[in-house]
């Protein structure tokens, strides 16, 4: 039986060290997989732009767009010119009633305030009063961000 258990191990063994010699030899050691991330047209003009994926919008002629989504506001921050159009997108799959600051009075910029936007639903306001002005979604207060008219 000793001669059996031994002859198990060594076939264990065998199997295990031709593994291990096939996977050296498919990939060698100090050799790296390349993975190539193309940026999206939108983050290569944010990148042209403002000269960060992800920063803050240029300021906007013809309007801005802020999604909602479950993780708070994107952008964060927007710019656009006054007399053009905010629209704001509900991408998630929870209330948001779109405020101005303060909370929760609402008071800085009563035009921002277009109370319940449904998950899924649109809103759009003309923005007209110049400034940088704090927003949030009273239903989740530590959502936040800021609407810059300029």
């Amino acid at each position: 039986m000793n001669g059996k258990v031994v002859a198990v191990i060594l076939g264990v063994l065998v199997v295990l060290g031709a593994g291990a010699f096939a996977l050296t030899r498919s990939n060698p050691a100090g050799t790296q997989t390349a993975i190539t991330i193309q940026p999206t047209p939108e983050q290569t003009a944010n990148e042209t732009q403002s000269g960060a994926v992800g920063a803050e919008t240029p300021a906007a002629t013809n309007g801005a767009t802020v999604t909602y989504t479950e993780t708070g506001f994107s952008p964060e921050t927007v710019r656009l010119k006054a007399g053009t159009t905010l629209t704001v997108t509900n991408d998630s799959n929870r209330a948001l009633q779109f405020d101005s600051d303060p909370h929760p009075q609402h008071t800085a910029n009563p035009e921002l305030n277009l109370e319940i936007i449904e998950s899924g639903a649109t809103k759009t306001v003309v923005v007209k009063k110049t400034g940088s002005h704090g927003i949030h979604n009273h239903v989740s207060a530590r959502d936040t961000g800021t609407v810059i008219v300029e």
